[in-house]
């Protein structure tokens, strides 16, 4: 059955990978075989990559939809400060979450952040300001609502584990 679903995903990988509406095109009508397809070019993708590459295994191929690598690692700009300039927002994974709990293993992105001296800054969620292309607006009920509705997710996510339920 695992093996059906992998199959299945190569295909809509392959098909939708190659469509006329991906950014990329596929550069040749030649197959090309590999001992390692990575399936996406997020930071996963990007790190099994590496992995493979540090352990001298270099005939791999990594699918990736979009035109660049890095998945949710992205930013776009917004609106525009008084001088015109515009604001860059960071779409994707621009934090690091679930540093270490009590005496537990530390996050190994959490290591990376500190190795390469990146900032870090506490999120005070309780002083979040939201905005749209015209500037500063309360969204705070909108907020609410999806952290309740991630709250009741997480439930029928555990329920459904428990449970043994196939999603």
């Amino acid at each position: 059955m695992e093996l059906r679903r992998i199959q299945t995903l190569l295909s809509l990988c392959l098909l939708f990978g190659f469509s006329e509406s991906s950014p990329l095109k596929r550069q040749d009508d030649q197959c090309r075989r590999t001992q390692v397809l990575v399936l996406g070019g997020g930071i996963a993708g990007v790190t099994a990559a590496q992995t493979l590459a540090n352990h001298s295994l270099t005939d791999f191929l990594i699918v990736e939809y979009l035109g660049d690598l890095g998945g949710r690692i992205a930013h776009t700009t917004f609106g525009a400060s008084p001088d015109g300039t515009p604001y860059t927002v960071e779409l994707g994974a621009n934090w690091v979450q679930g540093l270490q709990t009590d005496d537990g293993p530390v996050n190994p992105i959490w290591r990376l952040a500190q190795k390469y001296k990146l900032a870090n800054t506490y999120s005070d969620l309780s002083s979040i300001e939201t905005f749209n292309e015209t500037g500063a607006v309360d969204y705070t009920d909108v907020l609410e609502e999806l952290d309740e509705a991630y709250a009741q997710y997480e439930l029928d996510t555990g329920y459904f584990s428990t449970e043994n339920w196939q999603d």
